[in-house]
């Protein structure tokens, strides 16, 4: 999970409006290849002098000041209504898969709002390929095998987005797993470590997301 491969062309990052970013989501925002920004995403770009090449959303959260200044820097704005029935954040999402995209990262997505925070964790079911990151961690959804690629001492964390997670297996970590089945109610998966540079993630049924922390230097 490098960030220095994000200027192939294939490759959005999606800065949403939550935790401003930093850290690992700073490194995405800086190599990104293409930003396309959720509404309150382009307010960050604005005050830090980064020019999105989309800007998605009914832009409520946007001062006049910035529209006007990416509307001059012939930014292009996909402006909808307040009354929808999806997020910001959704629409954002939506319009980079239809690019048939290498890589969709999401930068933005976790903050104060625990609504926000969580109705974006779970974008993840809708859109399986997603990563999201924030200052220290990525994101992701398991749904039957995911490959973790790292170092010794990285740290996992596993949470059932499924009542039940049947037949979970674990390779590469301290503490493996051979087929036990995780239950939404129990907290089991919290905190695994890498024991190796790859690790692998199975499961028979049901979905995890997966919370990797590289080791700080």
């Amino acid at each position: 999970m490098e960030s220095s491969n994000l200027s192939k062309k294939n490759v959005y990052v999606v800065i949403a409006g939550g935790e401003q970013p930093a850290g690992l989501a700073l490194q995405y925002v800086q190599n990104a290849g293409h930003i396309i920004c959720a509404d309150s995403g382009a307010q960050f770009c604005y005050e830090n002098n980064i020019v999105p090449e989309m800007i998605i959303g009914d832009l409520d959260s946007l001062s006049e000041e910035a529209a006007d200044f990416f509307v001059d820097k012939g930014v292009k704005l996909s402006v909808h209504s307040r009354y929808k029935d999806h997020t910001d954040t959704d629409l954002a999402l939506a319009w980079c898969f239809a690019q048939n995209p290498e890589q969709v990262y999401l930068i933005g997505a976790l903050g104060k709002r625990i609504d926000h925070s969580l109705a974006n964790i779970m974008l993840l079911v809708k859109y399986p390929a997603l990563t999201i990151v924030n200052e220290e961690s990525f994101l992701r959804l398991c749904r039957g095998r995911l490959q973790l690629c790292g170092r010794a001492g990285d740290m996992m964390s596993l949470i059932p987005l499924s009542p039940i997670v049947k037949n979970v297996h674990l390779k590469g970590f301290l503490y493996p797993l051979h087929g036990q089945d995780l239950l939404m109610r129990n907290n089991i998966g919290i905190s695994n470590e890498m024991t190796e540079e790859n690790a692998e993630i199975t499961a028979e049924y049901g979905e995890l997301l997966v919370i990797f922390t590289p080791k700080k230097e």
